[in-house]
This record gives structure tokens, sequence and C-alpha cells, in this order.
């Protein structure tokens, strides 16, 4: 994650994920000046407290200098993708992604692969 000025100078830079497969999809800003970024993720450690099997959805919120505030992982024991999340106007997180596991807890399996769309808050 990198923040630029409008003249393309760095502010800062920060690093997020753990010691395996971590890709953000997308960000966007928050109403509270942070940030947004959903993407998966096989890791389990530092910054990702837990992982359900192979690729969890990872949504990340950041504060306005990219330190996270909190995280969250979510999936069964297949690949699982997070694509993107949006903010609402009354402060609701959603999330849209797939889902391969039939043990995404929460979530009904209709077959091979399922769209997930998950609200948070």
């Amino acid at each position: 994650m990198v923040k630029i000025d409008d003249n393309g100078m760095m502010q800062w830079q920060r690093t997020l994920g753990g010691s395996a497969f971590d890709a953000a999809e997308s960000i966007i800003s928050t109403s509270d000046g942070g940030f947004l970024i959903c993407g998966n993720s096989k890791s389990d450690d530092i910054d990702l407290t837990d992982n359900a099997g192979e690729n969890d959805l990872w949504l990340i919120k950041t504060d306005d200098e990219g330190n996270i505030v909190w995280q969250r992982a979510m999936g069964g024991s297949d690949l699982d993708y997070g694509f993107d999340a949006l903010e609402t106007d009354n402060g609701a997180l959603i999330m849209v992604g797939e889902a391969s596991s039939v043990d995404f807890p929460q979530i009904e399996s209709k077959g091979s692969v399922d769209a997930v769309v998950v609200q948070i808050r």
C-alpha cells in the first residue's frame, strides 16, 4: 500500500499480509479517512489472525496512515476469494467474492463455485 500526494511524491508505504500468499483486489477510502482493502490470503500469521484452509476472503480496515485498525479473514477449507468491498451510507461494509468451500461458515453451498456477499457491522 502506497500513498502519494498530488505531485506523485510518496507520503508513506505499508506492507500487509503474512508469510504465505496474500493479494489485494480493491481499495477504497472510507468516511473516517481510512481505507478498506479487499483481497485474499493463505496466511495465518503476522497481520492475519486465522485462516480456514486454502484461500480466504480478507478484509482490512486501516486508518488514514495505512495502519491496520482491524482485519478479518473468512472462508472454508477450499479456495475462496474476495474481489471488492464498499461502505454504505449508513456505515455498513459489504464485501463480494466467490466461494468454492462447501464448509464456508453460515453460507449454503449451491455447487462448484458460488457468489458470496458479506455484510459487516
